[in-house]
């Protein structure tokens, strides 16, 4: 079983094959069971035949029909090809078949189409990597020599979609440490607020996160803050929203990054965190919440040797994951999305309704929030997160053209999409990618 994923009977789950997708194609909406592995060696499921009018007397298929026919033919063909694929040397990397980065996009791509059934509030994921919004989709690869598709939708849900979350924590992340190098530059400082509040099973989502937005707003807020602002010297703020599932419920917390003119003295420092502490607890408390303990707040400073690091460890944070191969799966803290890997491995209605109320509670919840004119101080882009999920990779090649009907193909075929992209990652040229291809093309008539 590749990725993990199994499927659990569900009878909330949205029945795939009566529902008319906004993308439709000439082949009809494929069906995916979310139980079919997403990689399978050979074969294809089941497409619905073309349902365009033949428009002839002698009964014979009208040309587009028969095109369509014949693409479904060549499917087979296509998985085949690209499962054997896997046996040439070419295909084969230290330690395994996959580099790490192309273990973790299959993962992704399978989460993403698992999740399409249950994510009713997130109606942009139906369409996410699957409709197009152009002519043809290209095949792309970039300098690094990652590929990837053009002319395809992007959803932007940094809370519901692993493919677009893990582009845009990247994006995010090195925004943050641009920021920091010139920061440190500058001669600036930097420390770390972690701040949390206490929370029990019966606690539901919404409100606790809500209180935790609550909390760091009153921390900024006030004279007592302007105070603490002029005495150290603060500069600005970013502030990330992050959020897992443990034995006492949701637990949503706030890791602040305080920008100052010069580092801190560590008597400073914890001024810094009194401030903060206090001002959280008693926005929390004022909610009618448990008072929060000493150790729901911490203060550490973040050096300019340690950016690279902080870095991978935000972007994990923020693509709601704990290392991107895993997809954040713990046996005593779960990200969002490890519940919902984990309600495809069990069939746990208790995973599905954690899945459920964070698709609704979440939903218009900022991630990560910037201080007012710190971006600009820094020459930081503003982007949304729309933006940077649909946004080009600059100085790509492109190795392969699908036309319409083709891509409905790869898109029915489990798995094929993510197998194109390997092929053209291999160093001959593209050669691997049009061997595939190849194998997809309907002759001209």
């Amino acid at each position: 079983m590749v990725c993990g994923l199994k499927v659990a009977p569900d009878p909330r789950a949205v029945n795939r094959e009566s529902r008319q997708t906004p993308c439709s194609s000439p082949l009809g909406t494929p069906t995916t069971p979310l139980g079919t592995p997403p990689y399978p060696p050979s074969g294809m499921p089941a497409v619905a035949a073309a349902t365009a009018p033949t428009g002839r007397a002698s009964g014979r298929p009208a040309p587009r029909e028969a095109s369509c026919t014949q693409l479904e033919k060549n499917a087979s063909r296509v998985s085949t090809t690209a499962a054997a694929l896997e046996k040439q040397s070419g295909f084969i990397r230290p330690g395994g078949w996959l580099s790490p980065h192309q273990d973790a996009r299959r993962q992704r791509y399978a989460l993403r189409d698992a999740l399409r059934d249950v994510s009713p509030q997130t109606p942009r994921l139906a369409k996410c990597g699957r409709c197009r919004v152009a002519d043809r989709v290209e095949v792309r690869r970039g300098v690094e020599g990652r590929a990837h598709f053009t002319g395809v939708t992007s959803c932007g849900s940094v809370w519901a979609c692993p493919v677009c979350a893990a582009k845009i924590a990247a994006r995010r992340a090195d925004e943050v440490a641009l920021t920091l190098s010139g920061h440190f530059a500058a001669g600036g400082g930097v420390v770390m607020l972690t701040l949390t509040l206490p929370h029990t099973v019966g606690d539901r989502l919404k409100r606790t996160r809500t209180l935790a937005a609550a909390g760091w707003k009153r921390v900024m807020q006030g004279r007592a803050w302007i105070t603490t602002r002029d005495t150290l010297g603060v500069v600005g703020f970013i502030r990330t929203l992050e959020v897992t599932h443990g034995a006492n419920g949701w637990h949503p917390h706030v890791h602040a990054l305080v920008l100052t003119e010069s580092p801190l003295e560590p008597s400073e420092r914890e001024a810094l965190r009194l401030h903060a502490f206090g001002a959280w607890r008693a926005a929390v408390v004022k909610q009618g919440h448990p008072v929060p303990q000493d150790w729901c707040s911490k203060a550490t400073t973040i050096t300019d040797e340690g950016i690279a690091q902080y870095a991978t460890k935000m972007g994990a944070a923020l693509e709601l994951t704990q290392g991107a191969g895993k997809l954040g799966r713990s046996t005593t803290s779960r990200t969002p999305f490890a519940v919902a890997l984990d309600y495809f491995d069990t069939g746990d209605a208790d995973d599905l309704a954690l899945w459920m109320e964070w698709q609704r509670d979440m939903k218009g919840a900022r991630q990560l929030t910037w201080s007012r004119g710190l971006k600009a101080r820094y020459a930081i882009t503003e982007q949304t997160d729309e933006q940077i999920a649909a946004a080009e990779v600059p100085d790509a090649t492109v190795m392969g053209v699908l036309s319409a009907d083709e891509w409905a193909v790869v898109v029915a075929v489990p798995g094929l999409r993510v197998r194109l992209l390997e092929a053209a990652e291999r160093n001959d040229g593209g050669m691997t990618l049009e061997r595939v291809l190849s194998r997809l093309r309907v002759p001209p008539p």
